[in-house]
């Protein structure tokens, strides 16, 4: 069981055109997302965002949605996020180049 507060990112994915970072642990204080060190506007009309939370596992879902050209996700990603304790964790993942269908990672 994981216990409030003990925050981990467990997975961070590249699905079509959606990039996950999963976590577990709560509460998630902040969210930040950036692609080669720079942060992501996520009101911007390239990316947009979206949260789903599962209450009775402490797993919260952050996405990072492009509409766009699938070149928006060529580069490197960092999901970082922060807990009401000031704990952050991060986690990167570096894509070279897709297509809807395939994915190539470093």
């Amino acid at each position: 069981m994981i216990l409030p507060g003990v925050l981990a990112i467990t997975d961070l994915v590249l699905n079509g055109n959606e990039l996950s970072c999963n976590s577990t642990g709560r509460p998630v204080e902040s969210v930040t997302w950036r692609k080669n060190g720079e942060v992501i506007d996520l009101r911007s009309n390239t990316f947009s965002f979206r949260q789903v939370v599962d209450d009775p596992t402490l797993a919260s879902y952050f996405h990072i949605l492009s509409s766009e050209d699938p070149d928006n996700f060529v580069g490197n990603f960092t999901c970082e996020l922060m807990n009401n304790e000031g704990r952050t964790v991060t986690r990167s993942l570096t894509i070279n180049g897709m297509s809807w269908d395939t994915i190539n990672l470093l």
